[in-house]
């Protein structure tokens, strides 16, 4: 929980997304976890909402890349969530 909360306060999240690649990184203080790849490999972007560890539920961008999911935007509104996952779904059906 303490990880959680200092994550929620000092964490941030990118997304890059530049005509055939993609990447989402995660920032803690100095550690970082980054994901990358094609734009050709992402399924489909979606609101999902997860189950809160001590309070209610939260919804979440999550990006769907082969078998594999990634959330972010936890801390976004839900317009913002809602703009980002429209704007997202527009680029992915333009670049098919």
């Amino acid at each position: 929980m303490g990880i959680r909360l200092l994550y929620w306060s000092s964490g941030c999240t990118r997304l890059w997304i530049h005509k055939r690649k993609f990447q989402l990184q995660w920032q803690f203080f100095f550690l970082k976890r980054k994901v990358q790849g094609n734009v050709n490999k992402l399924k489909k972007v979606a609101l999902q909402t997860t189950p809160g560890y001590s309070g209610p539920s939260t919804k979440v961008c999550t990006i769907y890349v082969g078998n594999q999911t990634y959330k972010f935007g936890a801390r976004l509104s839900d317009c913002e969530k809602e703009w980002i996952i429209q704007e997202l779904n527009v680029f992915l059906e333009q670049s098919y």
